[in-house]
């Protein structure tokens, strides 16, 4: 029998062989569950990244957040008036 290698030198896939069917490189799951994140594999070291999502709307007079249920961003209106 011949050894076959199923390494497809992507280090964000979880790579095995299957007796019959053969090679198999299947992407990892990096979904930590988290709404507000957003989730992937990196491929320069095949390590997961659950980055923030960044809800800012780049105006001062807002309070913004992403929502956990449901990983909306909002952008809630907040006075500004410094009663001057």
């Amino acid at each position: 029998y011949e050894t076959i290698s199923c390494d497809d030198e992507n280090p964000c896939t979880i790579d095995s062989c299957h007796y019959i069917t053969g090679c198999k490189n299947e992407m990892k799951n990096c979904d930590d569950g988290q709404l507000c994140t957003k989730d992937f594999c990196d491929e320069t070291n095949g390590l997961c990244v659950n980055d923030l999502i960044t809800c800012n709307d780049d105006n001062p007079c807002t309070i913004d957040k992403c929502t956990p249920t449901t990983g909306i961003c909002e952008n809630a209106a907040v006075s500004c008036n410094d009663n001057d």
